[in-house]
């Protein structure tokens, strides 16, 4: 019973270890914007786990993983599996970061502060995202699950619309600027780099 234990606990510390956010030093680790490009016409169509997936628009983003969720009882969750809140500008500066509390639930990515907000508001809203991610392959997939907060990552793919089977569509916001239920980014991942 000891060994178990004893097993058991070294596994947890393995795991423990490995998902470990990373530290960074204060100043910004990501200035580049988001880049978007929108598809007109007629778009290639992918079927996956009930799903048929139209692109809307290239794009690629640089950022600090602030945040990742994994999501396992949603109507999407065979889907895009895990979320991932990402920053860039001064959302991806450890001496803003320290200052904020963040959190992922029900597909939102939430931030809050204790006493007055290192950033106003509005530049909070337009340089951090939470992202619904579904991964073009396993090899992906796999990159995505073991992001840790704190890793600067470029993510290249599209944004897209998923229509299922009854018709509902789960459709990618095409801006930065937006808030609120239907902001996030849907986005398939054609290929993950840690910078």
């Amino acid at each position: 019973m000891r060994i178990i234990f004893l097993v058991l606990l070294a596994s947890l510390a393995t795991l423990w270890w490995c998902r470990r956010p990373i530290a960074r030093g204060d100043g910004v680790l990501i200035s580049s914007e988001p880049t978007q490009i929108l598809i007109s016409g007629e778009t290639s169509v992918t079927t996956r786990d009930g799903f048929t997936i139209r692109p809307l628009a290239g794009y690629i983003i640089e950022g600090r993983v602030l945040h990742t969720k994994h999501y396992l009882s949603d109507a999407v969750h065979n889907l895009a599996p895990y979320d991932v809140g990402l920053g860039w500008g001064k959302m991806s500066d450890t001496s803003i970061l320290r200052q904020l509390s963040l959190s992922q639930s029900n597909r939102f990515l939430f931030w809050g502060w204790e006493n007055q907000s290192p950033l106003p508001t509005r530049e909070i809203e337009t340089h951090a995202s939470n992202n619904h991610l579904i991964a073009a392959n396993s090899n992906i997939a796999h990159q995505i699950a073991w992001l840790r907060e704190g890793e600067l990552i470029r993510l290249e793919g599209s944004l897209i619309v998923a229509t299922a089977k009854d018709g509902h569509k789960w459709t990618s916001s095409l801006r930065r600027d937006d808030t609120g239920n239907g902001a996030c980014e849907i986005m398939w991942v054609s290929k993950l780099t840690k910078l």
